[in-house]
């Protein structure tokens, strides 16, 4: 098992990550509209097209995904990777898993990953922990403790008065 360092990163710093999913998807349009050349741009395929060009360019990794009540505890399969190939990145918001492996000669030469995961509610990023271990990436993530908002109060009062009633 070998720990894998997660880079956090803060509000307003995520045009990084911004610009590399930008050219990511610039690459899976340029894909998608190859194989729809070699269809000679027969219509009905688009979104096979579409599917197609980001299985090959992002990779496909499997997830698990558990709700452990305090954390979510994310299992990924990645085949083929070792820990220095894979990098990951986490906001409060997201967590994005990438890749890129370098095959044995004559069998594949490049295969990239990248996933991107987006929890139901905000993410403690620096409780955020990463394992891999024999093809599989776990990531064991903290949630934010939920804050009292104004609307809470508001909703315990007209619970209240309903039951006084």
């Amino acid at each position: 098992m070998t720990n894998i360092p997660v880079k956090t990163t803060r509000r307003g710093d995520e045009c990084a990550c911004v610009d590399k999913l930008t050219i990511l998807y610039d690459k899976v349009r340029d894909r998608a509209y190859e194989l729809s050349l070699l269809r000679a741009c027969v219509p009905g395929h688009e979104k096979e097209d579409w599917l197609q060009a980001e299985r090959e360019i992002l990779g496909a990794a499997e997830a698990d995904v558990f709700d452990l009540g305090s954390a979510y505890r994310i299992r990924l399969n990645l085949p083929g990777f070792n820990v220095d190939q894979i990098r990951i990145s986490a906001t409060t918001s997201k967590i994005i898993v990438e890749g890129e492996a370098e095959g044995p000669s004559g069998q594949w030469t490049i295969r990239n990953i990248y996933r991107r995961l987006i929890p139901a509610q905000p993410i403690d990023v620096d409780g955020l922990s990463a394992i891999f271990d024999a093809d599989t990436l776990e990531l064991t993530v903290p949630k934010r403790p939920r804050l009292l908002t104004e609307e809470q109060p508001a909703e315990q009062e007209t619970a209240s008065a309903g039951a006084a009633a």
